[in-house]
């Protein structure tokens, strides 16, 4: 198994703050196809996961829907101890 893909445990303290509401502030939402979407902007998931795992301490993987036009990033946080991504 690669050190990106090992099995990774979050702390408690980045199980909390990923678990907590998000700002209704910084949700937006956009109308497709007769749906109503909600999306957070790509500079704001990054600035929590800079919040959450400190600059640099995490990685992510960009995974292209199939069926959908939407791209989902994954954000992994990086452990030094060789756990998860790259140290």
């Amino acid at each position: 198994m690669t050190e990106t893909h090992k099995v990774k445990m979050f702390t408690p303290q980045e199980i909390e703050l990923l678990s907590s509401p998000l700002d209704r502030r910084h949700v937006k939402s956009r109308s497709q196809s007769g749906r109503s979407l909600s999306y957070i902007e790509g500079w704001h998931a990054i600035a929590e996961a800079n919040r959450i795992f400190g600059y640099d301490g995490w990685d992510r993987n960009v995974v292209f829907g199939r069926t959908a036009r939407r791209v989902l990033f994954q954000f992994l946080p990086r452990r030094v101890n060789g756990s998860v991504g790259n140290p």
